[in-house]
């Protein structure tokens, strides 16, 4: 999860060998430590996360008998970690602190909800921004699948441009992640692209139903 990198409650024991108070340098003795817990928090907020979604999601089923899946918002996982919290916990708000202010702005919402202010709330929006919002996670979302860390890898950060198409193999990519040879290669791009792009749409133009669960599971079954 994206928001794991912020560090979490993991702490980078300080060493007088090295100058990386924040555990960057994988030659640093307390980076292996550091990463490991890193690693626990990571599986514990998948977990939280699958946890919270099958909940609601029964909840609403339950309570409202309305067909709808309810999942916590991921898209603000990137500013948390990168602006907020930091990489490893270099930005300006601790980690605690900024948790702390998720609490309390779920509190907020709640608190609007049953006031009634929410719905309010969402027609004093123009109809424009409301697409927009919509247009921009979603390419938001879209950019996150490409890439190495969360996706099929078939682009990366660029040195002059913004982006630059990728997929290859580990050993080709350089320290920044640019791939020095060798694009479009790496077999967990084209499992993407033929098996969850073409084979969801495949489906999807034929009108079958849970699509694409089935582009989701016959990628994952592919890279087990």
């Amino acid at each position: 999860m994206p928001s794991s990198a912020s560090g979490g409650t993991c702490v980078c024991s300080p060493s007088t060998e090295f100058d990386d108070p924040y555990c960057l340098n994988n030659d640093n003795p307390s980076y292996v430590d550091y990463a490991k817990c890193t690693q626990e928090i990571n599986r514990d907020m998948v977990t939280a996360t699958a946890a919270i979604a099958a909940l609601s999601s029964f909840s609403m089923g339950l309570f409202a008998n309305m067909p709808i899946a309810l999942a916590p918002g991921m898209g603000l996982n990137a500013y948390f970690t990168n602006q907020v919290v930091g990489i490893h916990g270099q930005g300006p708000v601790p980690y605690q602190l900024a948790l702390t202010a998720i609490f309390v702005e779920g509190l907020i919402f709640v608190a609007l909800s049953l006031l009634g202010l929410r719905q309010w709330l969402a027609r004093v929006i123009p109809q424009s921004l409301k697409i927009a919002s919509g247009a921009g996670i979603g390419l938001y979302l879209t950019l996150i699948g490409l890439t190495y860390n969360a996706g099929i890898g078939a682009i990366t950060g660029g040195g002059d441009d913004p982006l630059q198409l990728a997929g290859c193999v580990e050993d080709l990519r350089g320290p920044d992640g640019i791939c020095t040879s060798g694009k479009m290669r790496n077999p967990t791009l084209w499992i993407g692209i033929f098996c969850g792009g073409i084979f969801t749409a495949f489906l999807m133009m034929y009108r079958i139903k849970g699509a694409i669960i089935a582009g989701i599971l016959l990628v994952s079954t592919i890279s087990v």
